[in-house]
C-alpha cells in the first residue's frame, strides 16, 4: 500500500500528491528532534588533570588531541577516549574526565569560578605532562523530551575512529562550535544549538555505521534493515491504523518472526512502541501548535477526541486540553526564571520566583550558561 498520501494529512480515498523521495530511517526518526545547548567550551588537559562534570540531562565530550577516561558515575562505566572520539551521554550522570583513572578531579565550578566564559570559553588546567584537547558540553532536548527517540535512546554512546581524528564533516561541525564560543556574536547560541544537533546526528550515524550499539535501543533498531523500515513508518505515517500483521507484511516477515525481532531490537513490542510514539508526537503537537484537540488525534490515528483523550490521560495523567494549558504555563514561567538567573544555572532565582527552579535544575550547577 502507499502511504505516502497519508504524510500530506489527506485522506485515504483522496488523490494521491506526488511521490515523495526516499528517506532514510535515521533521518524519519530524528524528525523533529531539537535540543538546546547549556554550555559549551574547548579545554586544554595537561598531564595530571581531572575535570568532575555535573550531570546535566545529557553532554557531549569530543576529544581533538591526545587521550583519556571518562568515568560515568551514575552508569558505573569507565570508557577510554583517544583522539577522534565522540562521547554523548543521554541520560543524567556526572562525567569525570582525566588523563588516567588515578587521577584526582576538581569540580568544574571551581574551575571556573571567576571566569567570565562568555568572554573566554575555554578551560586550561593540569600539570606539565601530555596534552589533551577536548569540546564539551551540555545539552537538553526541547519539548520536555516528547519525542520517541529520547526515551529509546542508550544512556551513552561512544563513537570510536580508528583513525585518530574526526571524519571531516564531523570536524568542521566541531571548529564551527568553536568558532561561535569564541566570539560573542548575535545569534551564536541558536547557532550552536543546531551545531550540537548536527553533531549528535552524526555521532549516531557513526556508530551505526560502526555496528557499536547493544541490542533493546533505537540506535541499534535502526541497523536492522527490517525493523529499521518498520520504525520508518510509524514514524512517517503515525496515523495509519497498524497492527502488528500489517507492518510484517510491509518488511516481508511472518507476524510471530517480525515481533520478536522487533522486540529484541528495541526491547519493546511494535503496538506498545506505536503507542509511545503517538502519544509523544500528540504531546509535542498539542504544546507546539494551536490545533484543535480533534485535529491532534486524527494526526495520531484516532477517529475521535474521546477517545484520543483517554489514551492520552492514562499516559500523562492531564487530559489533552490540561496538559496544553500546564505546558504554556510551564513555559512562562520557565522563561521568566531564565531571565532572572545568570551565569550559572541553578545559582540564581528571581524574586517573583525565589523558591521555583528550572525541571532538574540543581543538576546543571557549574555548567555556565
Amino acid at each position: 500500500m502507499d502511504y505516502s498520501r497519508f504524510s500530506a494529512g489527506l485522506a485515504a480515498d483522496g488523490p494521491p500528491p506526488p511521490p515523495l523521495p526516499p528517506i532514510d530511517a535515521l533521518s524519519v526518526v530524528t524528525n523533529g528532534l531539537a535540543v538546546k545547548s547549556l554550555v559549551g567550551q574547548e579545554s586544554c588537559g595537561r598531564a595530571p588533570w581531572g575535570i568532575e562534570f555535573p550531570g546535566p540531562p545529557c553532554g557531549f565530550f569530543a576529544i581533538r588531541e591526545g587521550e583519556c577516561v571518562a568515568r560515568l558515575r551514575g552508569q558505573g562505566k569507565t570508557v577510554r577516549l583517544s583522539a577522534g572520539d565522540i562521547l554523548i551521554v543521554f541520560k543524567s550522570s556526572p562525567v569525570e574526565l582525566k588523563d588516567c583513572p588515578e587521577s584526582q578531579t576538581v569540580p568544574l565550578g571551581t574551575l571556573l569560578k571567576g571566569q567570565d566564559m562568555r568572554k573566554h570559553p575555554a578551560i586550561d588546567c593540569g600539570g606539565q605532562g601530555a596534552v589533551t584537547k577536548f569540546v564539551t558540553g551540555g545539552f537538553v532536548f526541547e519539548h520536555d523530551n516528547n519525542h520517541c527517540l529520547v526515551e529509546a535512546l542508550p544512556a551513552f554512546l561512544h563513537q570510536k575512529n580508528e583513525a585518530e581524528k574526526f571524519p571531516a564533516e564531523q570536524e568542521h561541525v566541531l571548529e564551527l562550535i568553536c568558532k561561535e564560543l569564541r566570539q560573542c556574536s548575535s545569534g551564536r547560541y541558536a547557532i550552536i544549538n543546531k551545531l550540537v544537533q548536527v553533531l549528535i546526528i552524526q555521532a549516531i550515524r557513526g556508530v551505526l555505521e560502526q555496528d557499536g550499539s547493544p541490542p533493546g535501543n533505537i540506535v541499534h533498531a535502526l541497523n536492522d534493515n527490517e525493523v529499521g523500515h518498520a520504525l520508518k513508518l510509524i514514524h512517517q505515517y503515525p496515523q495509519v491504523n497498524w497492527s502488528v500483521q500489517k507492518l510484517a507484511d510491509e518488511v516481508g516477515m511472518s507476524r510471530s518472526s517480525f515481533a520478536k525481532r522487533f522486540n529484541i531490537a528495541t526491547g519493546t513490542s511494535p503496538i506498545a512502541y506505536l503507542m509511545q510514539y503517538r502519544m509523544k508526537f500528540a504531546a509535542a503537537c498539542l504544546e507546539n501548535s494551536t490545533d484543535n484537540i480533534l485535529s491532534v488525534a486524527r494526526r495520531v490515528g484516532f477517529s475521535s477526541d474521546a477517545s484520543f483523550s483517554t489514551a492520552f490521560k492514562r499516559c500523562y495523567g492531564d487530559s489533552p486540553g490540561q496538559y496544553r494549558s500546564s505546558r504554556q504555563m510551564s513555559r512562562t514561567g520557565e522563561k521568566q526564571i531564565r531571565e532572572g538567573a545568570g551565569g550559572v544555572w541553578g545559582q540564581k532565582r528571581t524574586k517573583k520566583y525565589p523558591d521555583k527552579t528550572i525541571a532538574d535544575d540543581r543538576a546543571f550547577r557549574g555548567w555556565p550558561v
